[in-house]
């Protein structure tokens, strides 16, 4: 990560090495409202709902957060060497509140929702 950011010569980012269920993790991910969030992580849905709770509560309005892994009810063919995605975020992206979030891109098994208002 480190070594693309110099490549471009960006300033590096602050990196927070943790669970996502961590309390530190936690407190970063609502130190304040992101413009964009991408969550990719442990596929259970146990906890990519908590990761979803935790992101969206945060997502600025007209934020984005792409959910990876989450193409099981969608019509998307991988090709050999990718998968539709996983149950667990595949779940979640089918109960989204979609009077709070419209889903805007696919990419893969990637899916990408925005925060209304």
């Amino acid at each position: 990560t480190l070594a693309n950011f110099d490549h471009f010569g960006l300033r590096h980012p602050h990196l927070l090495r943790a669970y996502s269920t961590d309390a530190n993790a936690l407190e970063l991910i609502s130190s304040k409202q992101w413009e964009m969030i991408y969550i990719d992580g442990n596929h259970e849905y146990e906890v990519v709902r908590k990761d979803w709770e935790a992101c969206s509560r945060n997502l600025a309005p007209g934020g984005i957060v792409v959910l990876d892994d989450s193409g099981l009810s969608t019509n998307f063919v991988p090709p050999v060497f990718a998968t539709k995605g996983h149950p667990g975020p595949s779940r979640i992206a089918q109960e989204i509140d979609r009077k709070q979030f419209r889903e805007i891109l696919q990419v893969g098994h990637n899916r990408a929702f925005q925060r209304l208002g």
